[in-house]
């Protein structure tokens, strides 16, 4: 095994210009294969993202069949059925809202949530502010509240304003600890939202612990559809259980196929640089066949000139794939930052 070694690396080192083209043939297709793979990724990301800013990300969702309210508690009961990854319920109100420090007031859709889930069903994006860092939090206290943008602006609002509800009854003050985008569809419709907790948004309504929907979402394994319709009967009267337009739009589905292109296009650059890799090889033992026919003449064994062609093709992959594949990774790396309205879903590493 020594000798194939020192066989190897002096033949490494004899022909060096040609060993750091094979270095180069190498380095570019392991650049080239993670620079596919990680792109379509962030391209698979990012239409994760769309579709989970447009029609949320739960599969399944539990209201009332009106648009009335129901008690938390249900929230225990969907949370106990065999296949729910995770649940967030949501509370929603009208709620009128008055800058005590501008004098301005408007009328917005405001939300009761839990702030530590609601990030998983739908994409929150903060405002930034002069100095590029996010405006504020979701709220996490009971008297907090987050605005949209529209809802800041029109109440000249900034974080740390004191908004009064303008309500019959004993007043509620809120504090503004955050300032988000506007989801895709929202900016169009100028719809504005204000996000508070669950116990706050009761408190307004004279409504506590009532809340309007509870949206879910299962695991990979479980078909929604017949979830919802499995579980239907277990609900208290007056809630139904529904997939959601996610799952009967075929949206869902439409963004798995995607990943056979992710995949085809892997295994497209994976032949090709394999083809790529295995000409260089080959050439280079061809061109050495006159120096192992002597060799062999010295007593030198099939396995010794075996071993070397091997140990010569380890080295020449290791060090074009430690070369290139952070390259790759880079290119796919800078494109994500030079297209962020494009891949709102940020770069993602693919190990496939």
């Amino acid at each position: 095994m020594q000798a194939a070694w020192r066989l190897a690396t002096s033949s490494l080192s004899r022909r060096r210009s040609r060993t750091g083209l094979l270095i180069a043939s190498v380095t570019m297709c392991a650049l080239l294969i993670s620079a596919i793979t990680c792109s379509m990724a962030s391209l698979q990301a990012a239409l994760d993202s769309r579709v989970k800013a447009t029609v949320g990300a739960a599969d399944v969702k539990l209201r009332h069949v009106g648009s009335g309210t129901f008690d938390q508690s249900v929230l225990q009961l969907a949370e106990r059925w065999p296949g729910v990854k995770t649940a967030a319920p949501r509370s929603q109100e009208s709620v009128p809202l008055k800058n005590l420090r501008t004098g301005k007031e408007i009328t917005a859709i405001g939300y009761g949530i839990m702030a530590d889930r609601e990030a998983g069903f739908r994409p929150i994006e903060f405002e930034r502010g002069p100095d590029s860092k996010p405006l504020g939090t979701l709220p996490s206290r009971d008297g907090d509240v987050t605005l949209d943008t529209i809802a800041a602006a029109r109440l000249a609002a900034k974080l740390g304003d004191k908004l009064e509800v303008v309500r019959f009854g004993e007043p509620v003050t809120l504090t503004v600890v955050g300032v988000i985008k506007q989801p895709p569809l929202g900016a169009i419709f100028e719809k504005m939202e204000v996000f508070t907790t669950i116990p706050t948004m009761g408190t307004i309504a004279d409504r506590p612990g009532r809340i309007a929907e509870i949206d879910i979402i299962v695991d990979d394994k479980t078909d929604a559809i017949a979830f919802a319709e499995l579980h239907k009967a277990e609900l208290p009267q007056g809630l139904m259980l529904q997939a959601t337009a996610k799952i009967t739009s075929g949206l869902s589905k439409n963004v798995r196929s995607n990943q056979i292109g992710l995949l085809l296009a892997s295994t497209l650059a994976l032949f090709a640089s394999a083809f790529i890799i295995m000409t260089g090889m080959t050439t280079a033992v061809t061109e050495k066949a006159r120096e192992m026919s002597v060799l062999r003449c010295l007593s030198a064994f099939k396995s010794q000139l075996g071993y070397s062609q091997l140990f010569v093709g380890m080295i020449i992959g290791g060090i074009g794939g430690l070369l290139g594949t952070p390259l790759g990774v880079g290119i796919a790396l800078a494109l994500v930052r030079i297209l962020p309205e494009q891949l709102p879903g940020g770069f993602a590493m693919s190990w496939s």
